[in-house]
């Protein structure tokens, strides 16, 4: 029986917490649906998601800079941004982790203007280092779709 101080069960909602792919891209049909439907899932114990925690960051971690290392480009969109004032850490990391690989020559970036009012990519593009212009801002590639994305990064 749970205590009073335990931690809730974590309950992953699909309909909440993952994008309608379908809006952004019509192969989305194609690729699995994902976890079964709220009514179907088990509550996974606090402690659990804890423990495994970590773990999965790591392994997410360097499963994408692995993936990056070896693109010729990079497509960075995030369609749910919901007007942050900063970009996510990982995202910024493995942008300028792109702009070191000697495989990528440019990273397509697309951000939905509604999502990102406050112009988050753009300002921390433009920002300058103590020796002027960051050098991965040479290689960004700004996009004005998703459709425009997908063949930017596509292109030879």
């Amino acid at each position: 029986m749970p205590k009073k101080t335990d931690p809730p069960p974590v309950l992953f909602r699909r309909a909440r917490e993952r994008w309608n792919l379908t809006s952004f891209v019509s192969l989305a049909a194609t690729l699995s649906s994902g976890p079964p439907p709220d009514a179907e899932q088990k509550r996974i114990p606090y402690e659990q998601v804890l423990y495994a925690a970590g773990t999965i960051r790591a392994d997410v971690a360097a499963r994408d800079y692995r993936l990056v290392a070896q693109a010729h480009s990079i497509a960075v969109f995030n369609p749910v941004m919901n007007n942050k004032t900063e970009l996510e850490t990982g995202v910024r990391n493995e942008i300028e982790y792109a702009s070191t690989s000697p495989l990528t020559d440019r990273t397509c970036v697309y951000q939905d203007p509604k999502q990102d009012r406050n112009k988050t990519f753009e300002k921390w593009l433009g920002k300058k280092g103590s020796l002027g212009e960051r050098p991965v801002s040479r290689q960004i590639v700004m996009c004005k779709s998703v459709g425009e994305l997908l063949e930017s990064a596509a292109a030879p």
